[in-house]
């Protein structure tokens, strides 16, 4: 495995704010450690790599600005229940199947202008409905410590991915509770 897959999102930016690596270098780890993984733990549904690379060869042509955004060059995937401007944007769902996106979710537009590089959409359950990533377009999200066990969650395409090394960084979901309702426990 590729040192700079091992690394978090800080010190990926710290080291490409000093010249110790570069955004193509990163982004490039990422995506070989995304090829090497993907088929065993089934957590992306649609890689942005050639606009990831694209964009991160750039960057590394251009140099660090003198005051870099903080995630300045810094891959990230996203749960396909967020759109990205020009990406498929299923949210899991068979009916959404050739759906692409027109423009970026509010998250994902300050992703982008905090300068990360999107490598991907992560799986999510269907419409995010469910408390297993399986969908009917990708199917089950596995665990990458135990393939024989699901990833859990509706996000767990993000955890997957970025637990197996493919992405230091990633945007999920989470649903809250209704304003005014409170969360039960098991002793309530």
């Amino acid at each position: 495995m590729n040192e700079l897959t091992t690394l978090g999102a800080a010190e990926l930016a710290r080291r490409i704010r000093t010249g110790d690596t570069s955004p193509l270098e990163v982004v490039d780890a990422h995506i070989a450690r995304i090829e090497k993984v993907g088929p065993h733990i089934n957590a992306l549904i649609t890689t942005t790599f050639d606009a990831a690379r694209s964009t991160a060869r750039r960057m590394t042509d251009v140099g660090v600005p003198a005051d870099p955004p903080p995630l300045h060059g810094v891959p990230n995937t996203v749960k396909d229940a967020l759109a990205v401007a020009g990406v498929r944007f299923t949210a899991g769902s068979d009916r959404l199947r050739g759906h692409v996106a027109e423009r970026d979710a509010e998250a994902v537009r300050r992703m982008k202008a905090a300068g990360a590089i999107v490598l991907g959409k992560s799986s999510c359950s269907d419409m995010s409905g469910s408390l297993e990533t399986v969908n009917p377009i990708l199917g089950r999200t596995r665990n990458p410590w135990r393939l024989e066990r699901s990833a859990g969650g509706s996000s767990g395409g993000e955890g997957a991915i970025i637990a197996a090394g493919g992405s230091p960084l990633g945007l999920g979901t989470d649903i809250r509770a209704a304003s005014g309702s409170r969360p039960r426990s098991a002793a309530s």
